[in-house]
């Protein structure tokens, strides 16, 4: 799932990548957020998944929910920053394909 804002803040595509994450049964692995500011112009963009929580489920407790991986800030040409201190985007390939391909024979 890709979710792009440009005239909304980032709460609202936050919003909706935990809905996507939280309510499709697992069928949704994956969500990107992209948001563009223009003045100054700026790129933002956060990769979430579902993750344990290390805690084990009980009733007022999860043991999975939706968190924020990874998170990449373009502001000028050559300057890429993240909170976390990766700048690095990584996309695990069981997030957006059903089956592994069978290597060549």
């Amino acid at each position: 799932m890709l979710e792009v804002g440009y005239t909304q803040t980032l709460a609202s595509p936050l919003r909706d990548a935990v809905t996507w994450l939280d309510k499709s049964n697992k069928r949704i692995r994956f969500v990107l957020i992209a948001k563009v500011r223009r003045n100054p112009l700026r790129l933002k963009i956060e990769a979430w998944r579902i993750s344990s929580t290390g805690h084990r489920r009980t009733r007022q407790t999860r043991s999975e929910e939706p968190m924020c991986h990874e998170d990449i800030e373009i502001s000028e040409p050559d300057i890429v920053s993240s909170p976390k201190g990766v700048t690095q985007l990584t996309i695990p390939y069981d997030h957006i394909f059903d089956e592994v391909p069978e290597p060549p024979r």
